[in-house]
């Protein structure tokens, strides 16, 4: 994180907050101390949307695998 905001402070100067998102990377906005948004230009959420989509659809190809293969020795072994 580059930068921790208030509520205030991220209300009173969004378009500063976006401006530091794009160049600065995600911003933190805290309530009382604690992170409770982060604002992230919209170009690394879907960079980052679709590692998460390309990791769970290798995760499913990978699980049809060892059920191929769990299914094949089961059979063998059970006739």
């Amino acid at each position: 994180m580059s930068a921790v905001w208030t509520i205030e402070e991220a209300q009173a100067q969004l378009p500063r907050l976006i401006d530091q998102a794009l160049t600065n990377g995600p911003q933190s906005i805290a309530r009382n101390g604690d992170s409770v948004a982060v604002v992230v230009a919209s170009h690394e959420w879907d960079g980052m949307v679709q590692k998460e989509s390309d990791a769970a659809a290798f995760n499913r190809r990978l699980q049809g695998i060892n059920r191929t293969k769990t299914s094949g020795l089961k059979n063998y072994i059970c006739g």
